[in-house]
């Protein structure tokens, strides 16, 4: 059963610009540690981080909280499986999550980064009957 929604999309050439007036503080207070470590060896900085935003606050709208003291941006880890599809780590401990998986989908084209995220209840089986816990 889906849980939650959320979609973001995020202008590259305005991260650019937040970029240039704040190149340390911007990146580590949107990034996990894990994925500072990739940005940093990024190309194109700014996109990398438009997706990875993007990324973020689609998946705090579709846990409808939105960033709060318990989840904010650094707290989610979007990362990429050996195929380079993308999953999420939420390194924070929240109730919202208690049998839930997070799936999301991340792209990018010249100007913008958009991002789509679903929560779904796990299914529980018994026997013949499907439960949602």
């Amino acid at each position: 059963m889906i849980y939650g929604i959320g979609i973001d999309i995020v202008g590259i050439d305005r991260i650019r610009r937040i970029l240039a007036k704040y190149p340390e503080r911007f990146p580590k207070r949107i990034l996990h540690p894990q994925e500072y470590s990739d940005y940093s060896v990024r190309k194109d900085q700014a996109a990398f981080l438009a997706r990875q935003f993007a990324a973020k606050e689609a998946v705090s709208k579709a846990l409808a909280s939105g960033f709060s003291k318990n989840l904010y941006p650094s707290s989610i880890l979007i990362g990429r499986d050996r195929c380079g599809k993308p999953y999420v780590t939420l390194t924070t401990q929240t109730s919202q999550i208690a049998n839930r998986t997070i799936l999301v989908s991340i792209s990018d084209e010249a100007e913008y980064a958009v991002a789509h995220a679903i929560v779904v209840e796990q299914a529980c089986y018994t026997g013949d009957e499907q439960e949602t816990r």
